[in-house]
């Protein structure tokens, strides 16, 4: 499945990870595990999510799994889809982001199995070089004033090796092939290794881009409670941007973790990581920005703790460097008390010491059981993140107008109260919301590098969701809206989605699944932290709107899809000034699971 193309090997894999929640309704349904019952959840009718539900055929009973135990996540709150924000640049391998709330440099951030993906270029991690192969499930949470990417990755936990292939073809010349293989017995240990690519024209002739990425881990155990890890991932993005951002980028993640079972519901980890990133291309003509490499490397542990009411997590690393900042050290901290008819607190705190980045950000969260349906919860965070300016502007290898501000950071405070009500097919949701800020900082990824940090301010709103079940059984109406009282940067002021879904499974069984919708996204107009294109005052985009619809059928392992994306081509949808996504897509395919 190959397109025409101008890029040099210019198709790859995987949707980035901006496109984390359209993609559970693509290819690749993840079976969340650490899905938690916090107040402000919003419930999502997505059996994409669900598990296969084929029985494995018997083996015999000596076959061995070897199972990498999970570290305990702690108790953090699950973040809704409500005034999440895209920032991508363009389409398929050029660089994204997400902003939530007015959150932006500094305050998003990625974590796989517990160990950070560390922001490079940039003040967050360029979510296009996350790739999604090997990844099971994939969660939001928000804590002290940041959000977090989870991704936790999938292993055999079945006694036979498994494969996972999903293949897909759409417009613009779209290619899609991912493929996921696990043995739970090889070589003594457990083997899991991914490929995908992902391949698009773009919009435009000369819009080429590709994503592709490479999984491999293999872990052993030593003895009844002690694992050993190794893993590398690496994932390349190419596109055609010229000057606005390098033709192609290639990050390696390393990592050696001894992992250590020490009690029922507590486990423990020391890791060490090494981070490669690589910018540019190896032909410097002029119209592109010159090639640039870094390493960085994090040395720490982490353990986790999930006994009865009480659930820990806390980390520590040392991080040797990032875009020629000095060493720092970041520790952070969620715990909990929580039970599920009286509710529970949590509390965050996350630090980071050190010459050129510190800062100190703690939260608060409480929430109560529920009762006749109904029950409240509230949250309080405040705190400074620091900030690391992109790779290219330190080293002094792009243009000034490219160039970012100096290493800072932003201090910031929220305030949410809210309450809950759920009796039978209703499930409704509501917040008030209030914000302060005294700085806001590029995402410093991509082509969002900014040359200032425009002073912030504060706010209030409103936000609620929802959804209510409908006639036939598995037809809902869902939605969601946050609405505040001024725009402000990466805070429009009004953001909302909704629309009609299906979903249901027939048979005893399960083994026939219908899952449809079609649903629209949309956004007030939004300022940006940068200069706008006409070099007066910062800069801004216009209103944004998208109607999409899915399809999925599943018999046993085997599904289809469909995805339509923009159904009523609006042509001028940008997060950026300028840089227009795809008018429309379609795509469609096939995932299948087979035991080898």
């Amino acid at each position: 499945m190959t397109g025409s193309g101008t890029g040099e090997g210019r198709r790859s894999t995987v949707f980035p990870a901006f496109l984390l929640v359209p993609l559970a309704f693509l290819a690749a349904p993840l079976a969340g595990q650490d899905t938690l019952a916090v107040p402000d959840t919003l419930v999502q009718a997505d059996t994409l999510l669900l598990p296969d539900t084929m029985v494995s055929d018997t083996l015999p009973a000596d076959t061995i799994v070897r199972l990498l135990p999970r570290i305990p996540a702690g108790r953090t709150d699950e973040a809704p889809g409500v005034g999440a924000v895209p920032q991508r640049t363009g389409d398929f391998g050029t660089p994204q982001g997400m902003v939530f709330e007015g959150m932006a440099g500094g305050r998003l951030r990625v974590f796989i199995d517990g160990l950070e993906e560390l922001p490079i270029d940039g003040s967050v991690v360029d979510l296009a070089q996350i790739s999604l192969a090997g990844v099971e499930s994939v969660r939001l949470s928000r804590a002290g004033g940041e959000i977090r990417i989870h991704l936790t990755s999938t292993q055999a936990r079945e006694p036979q090796p498994e494969s996972v292939l999903e293949v897909g073809t759409g417009d613009l010349d779209t290619n899609l092939f991912r493929g996921t293989f696990n043995h739970p017995d090889a070589f003594g240990g457990g083997l899991g290794l991914a490929f995908e690519r992902l391949d698009t024209r773009g919009r435009g002739d000369a819009q080429d881009g590709f994503l592709q990425s490479l999984w491999l881990r293999y872990h052993r155990p030593l003895g009844d409670r002690f694992v050993l890890v190794g893993e590398v991932r690496r994932r390349t993005a190419a596109t055609a941007l010229g000057a606005l951002a390098p033709p192609r980028t290639t990050r390696t993640d390393l990592d050696l973790r001894l992992r250590a079972r020490l009690a029922e519901g507590l486990v423990a980890e020391a890791f060490a990581v090494q981070t490669a990133l690589s910018l540019g291309s190896d032909d410097d003509d002029g119209d592109s920005l010159p090639s640039l490499e870094t390493t960085v490397r994090q040395f720490g542990g982490q353990v986790g703790v999930d006994r009865g009411p009480v659930s820990l997590h806390a980390a520590s690393r040392f991080i040797d460097g990032s875009a020629g900042a000095d060493p720092f050290l970041r520790t952070d901290v969620d715990a909990a008390v929580a039970s599920e008819r009286w509710g529970g607190v949590a509390g965050y705190l996350g630090l980071d010491t050190g010459d050129d980045n510190g800062g100190v950000i703690t939260g608060l969260s409480a929430w109560t059981g529920s009762v006749v349906g109904l029950s409240a919860y509230a949250s309080l965070d405040q705190g400074e993140r620091g900030w690391v300016p992109s790779l290219a502007a330190a080293l002094g290898r792009i243009p000034d107008s490219l160039a970012v501000a100096p290493l800072t950071g932003s201090d910031r405070s929220a305030l949410r109260i809210g309450g809950r009500f759920e009796l039978g097919p209703v499930t409704l949701d509501g917040a008030w919301l209030r914000t302060e800020i005294d700085s806001v900082l590029p995402l410093g990824n991509g082509v969002d590098r900014g040359t200032v940090a425009y002073a912030g301010d504060e706010a209030t709103g409103f936000e609620v969701s929802g959804r209510v079940g409908l006639w036939p059984r598995g037809l809902a109406v869902e939605g969601s809206l946050q609405k505040w009282d001024s725009e402000g940067f990466y805070r429009p002021e009004r953001i909302y989605r909704g629309g009609l879904t299906f979903n249901r499974m027939f048979y005893p069984t399960g083994n026939l699944e219908f899952n449809a919708g079609v649903l629209v996204e949309g956004r007030d107009p939004m300022l940006l932290p940068l200069e706008s294109p006409e070099g007066i005052g910062p800069a801004r985009v216009p209103f944004y709107q998208s109607w999409n619809a899915h399809l999925l059928i599943r018999v046993v392992t085997v599904r289809l899809f469909v995805r339509w994306e923009n159904l009523f081509l609006r042509a001028n949808n940008q997060d950026l000034p300028g840089l227009l996504l795809p008018t429309t897509r379609v795509m469609y395919g096939v995932r299948w699971t087979l035991w080898n």
